[in-house]
């Protein structure tokens, strides 16, 4: 079976994340086993370094966690690509892609931490509705365990 994965990302900017997120779908796109789709603001510097890769690349953005407008939207793209898989890289968009997975519910979400930082009560709670949690290293993966009780 080969798996259909939505990148999710609202940044503007080319940073290491956003790096470390194409560097991603291009090494999996080699895999065979998954099709990749980066789906970022059309205006930005991250849609433009996604199409330079050859990767498919469609627009998304959401303005908050909450925005309507990016949930419906997210929706829409899970449904019409047959989405399987959608990786979050964005903490702004947990709530956005667990909002989709309501609607969508044969998806996996997974989310992506990159740093250890601490949250609020309400942002801990995501974590009990993601499938999977990826850290980029050991002590974010101990601040997750640590601080916002999450079980990798």
């Amino acid at each position: 079976m080969k798996y259909k994965v939505l990148h999710v990302f609202s940044s503007y900017s080319m940073g290491g994340a956003e790096k470390s997120m194409l560097f991603l779908a291009s090494s999996l796109d080699k895999s065979q086993r998954c099709e990749n789709i980066v789906a970022v603001p059309g205006d930005s510097k991250l849609f433009k370094e996604s199409v330079q890769k050859n990767l498919k690349t469609i627009t998304f953005k959401a303005i908050n966690s909450f925005d309507l407008l990016g949930i419906l939207k997210l929706i829409k793209i899970i449904k019409k690509y047959s989405i399987n898989i959608v990786h979050v890289h964005q903490g702004k968009l947990y709530w956005t892609s667990l909002a989709a997975k309501l609607f969508c519910r044969n998806i996996k979400v997974i989310f992506h931490r990159r740093q250890d930082t601490r949250h609020g009560i309400i942002s801990r709670i995501h974590y009990r509705f993601t499938d999977a949690v990826i850290a980029v290293s050991k002590s974010v993966a101990n601040g997750l365990i640590k601080y916002e009780k999450v079980s990798l």
